[in-house]
């Protein structure tokens, strides 16, 4: 981790995310982590550049530290690599490859990069256990309203 320049490792999504994700980031450097993260997802083109490691927490490490519009563009691209790319190539399951066309690693019903489905209750449902009271017995409630979200219902019984 430089500290001077709130980068880990070269910079890359998984590096950043992973750090924030985990908490591991210093909280003075939070928020420098986290923009460094963001301009690194914009310069990829809004996609994800992340293999298992980083799919379970660029969604996260983004929503949580300030920048849930950007996860939110992220998890909506239709181009590859990206979720909607398989949904788009008629993908009804995850698949374990991002590249759809690969002759091999590709098991059409696998949860490795299923976080995207709980990110949309964290992420912006904003529903999270509470350590003190855990199962889900308590929930800390934080919202994210991403202006570009039209409609959202998020609930917890």
């Amino acid at each position: 981790m430089n500290k001077e320049t709130g980068i880990y490792g070269s910079g890359l999504q998984t590096e950043l995310s992973v750090a924030l994700y985990w908490g591991i980031v210093p909280d003075s450097l939070k928020s420098k982590v986290a923009e460094n993260l963001a301009n690194r997802v914009i310069q990829d083109n809004k996609h994800i550049d992340v293999g298992l490691l980083g799919t379970k927490a660029i969604l996260n490490a983004l929503s949580e530290n300030g920048y849930a519009e950007l996860a939110y563009e992220v998890a909506l691209q239709e181009t590859y690599p990206s979720w909607g790319w398989w949904i788009k190539n008629g993908a009804t399951t995850l698949y374990e490859n991002w590249d759809i066309t690969s002759d091999r690693d590709l098991s059409m019903n696998h949860i490795m990069f299923g976080e995207i489905g709980a990110w949309f209750y964290k992420g912006i449902g904003g529903i999270f256990p509470d350590p003190e009271n855990p199962g889900f017995k308590n929930i800390i409630l934080k919202p994210n309203f991403v202006p570009s979200l039209e409609h959202f219902e998020a609930s917890h019984d």
